[in-house]
């Protein structure tokens, strides 16, 4: 009887992650918008401010706890791995724009993000068995993505542009 209603409340936790997934992913995609950070700030701090809270105060130790339920074993080191790394880039994020250091920001940010877009992956094709190609892809893309950030220096032009939307 007991486990019966463990694992009612472990299927309605999961469904509520799953929404929290959706809703953190269209906040994460909102915060790239050039329109909302610089034209918009106020805008662009509420939904970082949920953002945050949904990802630190909700969504990672409700994804630890179903993590500790998991079928197997790499599968609960997979998912506390990812959103132990999931809260550090965020928190980091958070340090970084305490100490107005935009360009830093916006990367610890972009990595959050990605991370969640990795997650949302290996849980929609959880069942999958070719599920650790497709995070190995996502991953190897993020690396492709952040050396064209870095080779192409967007992090620093995104930091000299907002710097200067903040000064006028």
């Amino acid at each position: 009887m007991g486990f019966e209603r463990l694992n009612i409340v472990l299927v309605q936790v999961e469904k509520t992650l799953d929404v929290s997934i959706c809703i953190i992913l269209t906040l994460g995609i909102l915060q790239f918008i050039p329109w909302i950070y610089m034209k918009s700030k106020q805008i662009h701090f509420l939904i970082g401010n949920v953002y945050v809270l949904l990802v630190l105060f909700f969504i990672t130790p409700c994804s630890l706890i179903l993590g500790l339920f998991d079928k197997s074993i790499f599968d609960k080191i997979g998912i506390v791995l990812f959103w132990f790394l999931v809260a550090f880039c965020t928190r980091k994020s958070i340090h970084q724009i305490i100490n107005k250091e935009w360009a830093s920001h916006f990367q610890w940010m972009f990595y959050s993000y990605i991370c969640i877009v990795e997650i949302g992956l290996i849980q929609f094709f959880s069942n999958h068995s070719l599920r650790i190609l497709l995070v190995i892809g996502v991953f190897l893309l993020f690396i492709l993505i952040n050396f064209i950030f870095q080779k192409f220096r967007i992090y620093e032009n995104f930091s000299n542009r907002y710097r200067y939307q903040t000064v006028q």
